[in-house]
């Protein structure tokens, strides 16, 4: 009896690159086109904000990183000596920043009601139920115009809401 013809094996799957290609690409495209700044970051924002469900509590997350971020690039800029140091200890510090610092700032957000009730109190859980509200009822139909990729598809629940 014959045997079955041998069948090749199906070739692997490409992963997804890593952080470094990406932010690579997206350097090698601001070069070639600068005015494609504003499309870059665009898409990098609504991918935070989509990787936390893109409700209020990712928006939160990434005001909170947001916030986190400019501050700490502030900090470093007003600790350097001049501009040619800062850029110079930016490209040396960037594995770092990128990895260490980043994800101590990304922790961070990811706790940000916890920051803000231990900044306001019990105070915060009202404003964290005000502003729920306010994102449901008037924010989130004006970003989804705004951006219609946060948009859910229709039977799809949302995470936010209560089941």
């Amino acid at each position: 009896m014959p045997e079955p013809p041998l069948q090749a094996a199906p070739p692997p799957k490409r992963s997804k690159p890593g952080r470094l290609a990406r932010h690579a690409a997206n350097a090698r495209a601001l070069w070639a086109n600068p005015r494609s700044a504003p499309s870059v970051l665009r898409g990098a924002l609504l991918g935070i904000w989509r990787s936390r469900g893109g409700g209020f509590y990712g928006l939160g997350y990434l005001v909170t990183f947001l916030l986190l971020e400019v501050r700490m690039l502030f900090r470093e800029l007003a600790g350097s000596d001049g501009v040619l140091e800062f850029v110079g200890s930016q490209a040396l510090e960037y594995l770092l920043r990128l990895s260490l610092l980043s994800l101590l700032n990304a922790l961070q957000a990811f706790v940000w009601p916890l920051l803000m009730f231990a900044k306001l109190g019990p105070l915060s859980l009202l404003l964290l139920l005000a502003g729920y509200l306010a994102f449901e009822r008037v924010l989130r139909p004006r970003l989804e115009v705004a951006f219609p990729e946060l948009r859910k598809p229709a039977g799809v629940a949302d995470p936010d809401s209560p089941p």
